[in-house]
């Protein structure tokens, strides 16, 4: 990822979700925080996250989530500098789109980048028009449901890469998802590998340590079987006023009735 940072080329790290893809770009922050700001844009869901493994793994960095007023919000854009690393939700990139559009980012991280699979919407709109010295896309599945998802990553990544969308779909979408082609496959794995690390559970194994299993057995309290044994009788009572004349619907209901 460094030597393509240096490059000046875009990444994809697609490891298998588990493998650390979040330490990994917190080495690669700690490694350009000298450089400038860094953007890391998230779903909500895991930008607190971010901010937690970056004071464990990597104090060094001043990293904040992205989500107080609105004025804070934009001051804290225009003041960030060298170490400084916003965590901002793709929902607030939205919002605050003009803001931090102006603000030049040493580092982008895109984190879940399958949200950018539609190159359409507002959202991969947002991510395009932010100035960043080097783009990262973390994602476990680039290609979700087709090949046009991974176009429009790395369209965000390295633009004109792959070329337009319609020449990507003539070139590769078409005769790798229609016709199955192995010729296209290949090529379009030669065109994208340099830009995208992905390892699989499986390939590094061997490098992990042993798996260590816990088993806790909990017994319900003495409310909670109570509450499941009035559940049963409950579910019972129910299944025996089925009628039998209808045993598919009957299938259904007790299904219903077991879970």
């Amino acid at each position: 990822m460094r030597r393509l940072a240096e490059a000046g080329f875009g990444a994809i790290l697609a490891d298998d979700m588990g493998l650390g893809k979040t330490v990994q770009t917190l080495a690669l922050l700690l490694a350009r925080a000298a450089r400038g700001p860094a953007l890391v844009v998230a779903p909500t869901s895991v930008c607190d996250n971010w901010a937690e493994e970056a004071a464990r793994f990597a104090p060094a960095l001043r990293c904040a989530a992205y989500g107080r007023g609105e004025g804070e919000r934009v001051a804290g854009v225009d003041a960030a500098g060298s170490g400084d690393v916003l965590v901002v939700s793709y929902a607030l990139l939205l919002r605050d789109a003009e803001a931090l559009a102006r603000q030049r980012w040493a580092t982008l991280v895109l984190d879940e980048a399958q949200a950018l699979k539609n190159a359409a919407t507002q959202r991969a709109q947002a991510v395009a028009a932010l100035q960043a010295g080097f783009r990262l896309a973390l994602s476990g599945t680039p290609v979700e449901n087709r090949l046009a998802d991974l176009w429009s990553i790395m369209n965000l990544l390295n633009p004109g890469l792959l070329g337009s969308a319609a020449r990507f779909g003539e070139r590769f979408a078409g005769p790798i998802e229609r016709q199955r082609s192995e010729a296209a496959r290949a090529r379009l794995r030669r065109l994208v590998s340099p830009f995208l690390l992905r390892r699989t559970k499986a390939q590094v194994l061997t490098e992990l340590p042993p798996r260590t299993e816990i088993v806790q057995r909990i017994e319900p309290d003495a409310d909670e079987r109570a509450f499941l044994e009035a559940l049963r009788r409950d579910a019972l009572a129910r299944i025996a006023q089925l009628d039998p004349a209808d045993p598919n619907k009957n299938r259904f209901n007790v299904l219903a009735e077991l879970m």
